[in-house]
């Protein structure tokens, strides 16, 4: 399934939630909003579970983060008809 959704194109949302969104230096982008910030979060955790030594190790950090980030949408409501749209696809993909 991971090979397959690496081919999906991903759309951003904000500064941080998105495959595209890529940042020379991650303390300059802030956060639009909860979902946002929370993408953020995520980014981060992601970065720091490359850094870990073993493989099981990198695979549950990269499960808690994923599992944080989908609990954090789970509650974030959007008013925008885009970041609703956001919230769905976002929480179809992390389930």
């Amino acid at each position: 399934m991971k090979d397959i959704t690496r081919k999906i194109p991903h759309p951003n949302y904000g500064n941080w939630c998105g495959g595209n969104n890529t940042h020379e230096n991650w303390d300059d982008a802030n956060p639009i909003d909860a979902g946002d910030a929370a993408c953020r979060i995520h980014d981060f955790a992601l970065s720091d579970a490359d850094k870990l030594r073993t493989r099981k190790k990198r695979a549950d950090a990269k499960k808690k983060a994923d599992a944080e980030l989908r609990k954090a949408w789970h509650r974030f409501k959007p008013i925008e008809w885009w970041g609703k749209l956001y919230r769905r696809g976002l929480l179809f993909f992390f389930n």
